[in-house]
């Protein structure tokens, strides 16, 4: 029996709002299957990043980053309400204010990864769960930050030592869990535990990174300091050396600062550091080396740049910097200045950086008896 008109009509228009759903859903790398339960599909929404909804219209991706912040409200709220329940039975609580733990699934499909992050969220764990091959597992692993590898219960017999031979060299402490028969309790421990050891792995490692970067900076300019600025110039010298590059090493020293420090006080003269380091680091570029090297003494090594290059930087510093001594030490006499010296290095200069620094320094010295407030470089050559 023929349907009404408007059944008809009503049928094809609902036929055509699904092929919609589907085309919108394949654009954010997804499918009604993979969402065919409501806990998976509300984790999944949350998950969303700008950049995954930047690929659909303008008005509809806002529509959708509005419903993505909503999403991740509910599952904050879920999660903190399973975790007081699983707190009281006992189960795995993860640390408050963490980041989701990351779980990648491997030889698993869409269907299982659901229920993997239905069962974590049953038991107080909300996390993010991803499919993957074994094979693209070690090139994903360079890429971004996981906290546990989980082999399917359905992989080939043997998957699991597998991936446990072949993640050893990529990260050692990276725990591979075998889901064959695996007690529902045992995944979302050992997700917790592994997710806590990656947060303590990278407290240490930014604490090593805040040790070194106070290690290698002087504290009154910011700009690296002697020790950062030889072991820097070490490597351009060679990477210089290997490509045929040239690269221009200046010294520049405050002329009278002394002066500064006595007629005016240390804290003036210490402003008057920080202010110049400041004029420096602004005049050099983004690839060239900037450094406090002794206590009125600075230094810049410029990869990539000649002598006429070199000369072009430390001029137009010792001019910025003549009205800005002006400005900090009024009325210092002898009138605070700007003495440098150059020499070159790599293509066409100095081999050696201690060479090359001896040079800039001799150029320097002589600026300095000169009569201050002058530039002159220094010889250069192969020695």
């Amino acid at each position: 029996m023929r349907r009404p008109p408007a059944a008809e009509a009503a049928a094809e228009s609902a036929g055509a709002r699904d092929d919609a759903t589907e085309l919108l859903l394949a654009l954010l790398g997804t499918s009604l299957a993979e969402l065919d339960s409501p806990v998976a599909a509300l984790a999944w929404l949350a998950e969303r990043s700008d950049e995954d909804l930047a690929a659909v219209a303008g008005d509809l991706a806002e529509g959708l980053r509005r419903a993505r912040d909503g999403a991740r409200r509910l599952v904050g709220l879920f999660g903190r309400l399973r975790l007081g329940v699983g707190a009281a039975l006992g189960r795995p609580e993860e640390a408050p204010g963490s980041d989701r733990p990351r779980l990648l699934l491997v030889g698993g499909d869409s269907a299982e990864a659901a229920d993997l992050t239905v069962r974590l969220l049953g038991a107080g764990c909300p996390g993010s769960v991803r499919t993957i091959a074994a094979s693209e597992l070690p090139d994903r692993l360079r890429r971004q930050s996981v906290d546990l590898v989980a082999v399917s219960a359905g992989a080939p017999p043997g998957t699991a030592a597998r991936v446990r031979a072949e993640l050893r060299a990529e990260d050692p402490e990276l725990e591979v869990l075998d889901l064959t028969g695996l007690p529902d309790a045992a995944l979302p421990a050992a997700l917790v535990a592994a997710a806590r050891r990656r947060r303590q792995r990278d407290a240490a490692a930014a604490a090593w990174r805040r040790l070194e970067e106070v290690s290698l900076r002087d504290p009154l300019t910011g700009l690296l300091n002697r020790r950062a600025f030889d072991r820097f110039v070490a490597a351009e010298f060679q990477r210089a050396a290997r490509y045929g590059l040239p690269l221009a090493l200046a010294l520049l020293d405050l002329d009278s600062f002394k002066a500064v420090n006595d007629q005016l006080g240390h804290p003036t003269g210490d402003r008057v550091l920080a202010a110049f380091a400041t004029l420096l680091a602004s005049c050099a570029r983004e690839t060239d080396l900037v450094a406090r090297i002794g206590g009125d003494e600075f230094a810049v090594l410029m990869p990539h740049t000649g002598g006429a290059g070199g000369l072009a930087l430390i001029e137009r510093v010792r001019g910025e910097a003549e009205s800005l001594l002006r400005r900090l030490a009024p009325g210092v006499e002898p009138r605070p200045g700007v003495s440098a010296g150059l020499a070159c290095g790599g293509a066409g200069g100095f081999a050696d950086p201690a060479a090359c620094l001896a040079a800039a320094d001799r150029a320097l010295y002589r600026a300095k008896r000169a009569g201050k407030g002058r530039s002159e470089s220094g010889p250069t050559g192969w020695l």
